[in-house]
This record gives C-alpha cells, sequence and structure tokens, in this order.
C-alpha cells in the first residue's frame, strides 16, 4: 500500500528532529571508533524509525519547489543507507583503514576484499 506523502492529516513525528538524533547517533556510535554493541543499538533505532515513518511526513501542501517533501524524501533514503551501512559495519569484525573495531582490533585477512551489499543482506566478493 502506498501512503500519500502529502496527506491531510497532520504529522505526529517531526522527522526533522529525528534525523538531528540519527545523526548525533552515528557521530557517537558509528564514527571512526565503534563496538558491535553500539552498532547493534544504533541499529535497533533506525528499525524502529523505519516503523515510525508513517507517522511522519510533508506539512508544507505546495505542489511546486517543496523542499519539506524534498527533505522527507531524503530521510526516507537515508534510513535504507543507515541500515545497510550497519548492517556492512556489524558484519565486518575487524579494523581496517580509519575504521576502527573496539573488539576487533587487527585486520583479518578474511575482510581483504570488496564489501557488496543489497537489500537481503551483506555479500562478500572475492
Amino acid at each position: 500500500m502506498t501512503r500519500n506523502l502529502t496527506n491531510d492529516t497532520k504529522s505526529s513525528i517531526d522527522f526533522y528532529k529525528k534525523q538531528k538524533e540519527l545523526g548525533d547517533l552515528f557521530y557517537l556510535h558509528v564514527g571512526i571508533k565503534r563496538n558491535k554493541k553500539d552498532l547493534q543499538k544504533v541499529l535497533e533505532e533506525v528499525k524502529i524509525l523505519k516503523k515510525q515513518l508513517p507517522k511522519m511526513g510533508v506539512t508544507d501542501k505546495v505542489k511546486k519547489y517543496n523542499t519539506n517533501l524534498i527533505e522527507f524524501l531524503e530521510f526516507k533514503n537515508m534510513l535504507e543507507l543507515s541500515e545497510m551501512i550497519l548492517l556492512s559495519a556489524i558484519s565486518r569484525e575487524e579494523s581496517r583503514g580509519a575504521h576502527f573495531r573496539t573488539d576487533f582490533p587487527s585486520e583479518n585477512v578474511k575482510f581483504a576484499r570488496h564489501t557488496v551489499m543489497d537489500k537481503q543482506g551483506v555479500l562478500h566478493e572475492d
């Protein structure tokens, strides 16, 4: 079922506030220094936000140059990308380059390859 993004019902959750909270979570827990426990907590928050999307939406009803609509669509995409980033970071049990896993401080030769992500999960390519 497709939801009308410009419906007449008032949005009960401000997606701008949630977008800021998500950015703060990523800054604190998904940056250079990370660990599985914190990554999983942020992933759970992203899943909650995705479930709350029907309670968020566009409040500006103009038909032309609607930046509120564009920003809402960008937020939805941000949630999809956030989930993929987190799944990938959780599956990569090593430290490599600038990304340091406090729970896996060394490089692992098993991950010395590109990571390919799709909507079903993380796949590793030889």
